[in-house]
């Protein structure tokens, strides 16, 4: 049986109920709803939970452009250093073949040395100004892609709608013919 004298600090609270969700695994998550609910049996406030999940997103969200920062940056060092090796390449060999004294090491270690910076800095990490420059592109482009997509929305129901619009236009005019055709068959009014 439990001893329920025992009281607990917020740390060790925040350590137990970590430690227990780690190890229980949820089949599907949870809804907001289910999470708001099951914080205010634990007595937590829904305003406090609110900001809570903002700030997680938040973070999330800033993970992910750190990632996405890293990614870019790995593989523009990586095709730079393609290119350096072969660029050192056919300096050596241009070197090796050409009369006077070794030359080649004077383009291929300032290079070298520029992309051991890079290197480095890969391993920094993004500045804070980086990471706000990706964000802000990053909601540039959504932001276009969803007004090309509302265009497009929009232009798909022009479409229909002219469309329509048309084939009404067509059916009237059929119509109007066809009332024409039979009065001319009826021949003018009044001569009988």
């Amino acid at each position: 049986m439990a001893d329920d004298r025992r009281t607990y600090t917020q740390e060790d609270v925040n350590a137990i109920l970590r430690r227990a969700l780690d190890r229980q695994e949820l089949a599907s998550g949870l809804s907001h709803r289910e999470l708001l609910e099951t914080a205010k049996e634990v007595g937590i406030e829904p305003a406090a939970l609110e900001r809570a999940i903002t700030e997680v997103e938040q973070e999330r969200e800033l993970a992910a452009l750190r990632e996405q920062w890293r990614l870019e940056k790995k593989a523009a060092l990586r095709a730079s250093l393609i290119a350096w090796a072969w660029v050192s390449l056919l300096l050596v060999l241009v070197d090796v073949f050409t009369p006077g004294g070794p030359w080649f090491y004077w383009v291929i270690a300032p290079w070298a040395l520029l992309l051991t910076v890079r290197a480095l800095r890969l391993q920094q990490g993004p500045t804070p100004r980086q990471l706000e420059r990706m964000d802000r592109r990053r909601r540039r482009d959504h932001r276009r892609r969803e007004f090309e997509r509302q265009v497009g929305q929009g232009a798909a129901l022009l479409g229909s709608a002219i469309e329509q619009g048309a084939s009404l236009l067509l059916q009237r005019l059929e119509e109007k013919r066809q009332e024409a055709e039979q009065r001319r068959l009826r021949g003018p009014r009044g001569s009988a």
